[in-house]
């Protein structure tokens, strides 16, 4: 670039086209850059991000904590549908049991042709912890004719009922969280005209408690 040669009587012919590359080294000629800022905005984006994240965490965790107890104590509800199912299974091969010994001709009820009654077992619904029984728990004339017993630990007390008329039902008692209420698992069965034993679908009351 040539510089004006007649500085203030004529207008420079030959205008700078390039911008200063050398800012500050020309005084006057280009206006200073501005002054770097104090705060980053790099830290003023985290700075406001960490209390949104804060926010977002806490509402997960919300949902996510609640959900997995729910899973948790849903997966210990399968000992209670598992075991009336062996029990209801018992049953049956009792029945027939006892049905072929019947001598052909005689007349029996079938209340005779299914397991007595026997109470809660164990007596004392558990808790939030598994329990071992103790040894002699499951020798009742019920658990022995249906063939059922629990050796390793268990959240659930167990009962058979018959009523006297060819009906029964098969209970499972839980207190999984400990609350006091308990949750409660059965399933109703019957002989029925054709001289079969059913069992009707699961009655389910408070499943997680």
């Amino acid at each position: 670039m040539q510089p004006n040669q007649y500085p203030g009587q004529y207008p420079n012919p030959y205008p700078n086209p390039y911008p200063n590359p050398y800012p500050g080294q020309y005084p006057g000629q280009y206006p200073p850059p501005p002054p770097p800022s104090s705060t980053p905005t790099a830290l003023i984006v985290v700075l406001l991000m960490v209390p949104v994240g804060i926010v977002v965490l806490g509402c997960l965790a919300a949902i996510a904590i609640p959900a997995f107890t729910r899973y948790v104590k849903r997966s210990k509800t399968s000992e209670a549908t598992g075991n009336i199912t062996t029990i209801s299974s018992g049953v049956r091969s009792y029945y027939a049991r006892m049905s072929s010994s019947v001598p052909p001709g005689q007349r029996v009820s079938p209340a005779s042709l299914l397991p007595p009654s026997t109470g809660l077992t164990p007596a004392t619904i558990p808790t939030t912890q598994r329990v071992v029984d103790p040894p002699g728990t499951w020798e009742t004339p019920a658990w022995r004719a249906i063939g059922f017993s629990m050796s390793s630990p268990h959240y659930y007390s167990y009962e058979f009922e018959n009523f006297g008329d060819g009906r029964f039902v098969i209970r499972a008692y839980g207190n999984l969280d400990g609350d006091g209420i308990s949750s409660t698992f059965e399933r109703a069965g019957r002989v029925s005209a054709s001289g079969e034993v059913e069992v009707d679908g699961f009655n389910i009351t408070n499943e997680l408690e």
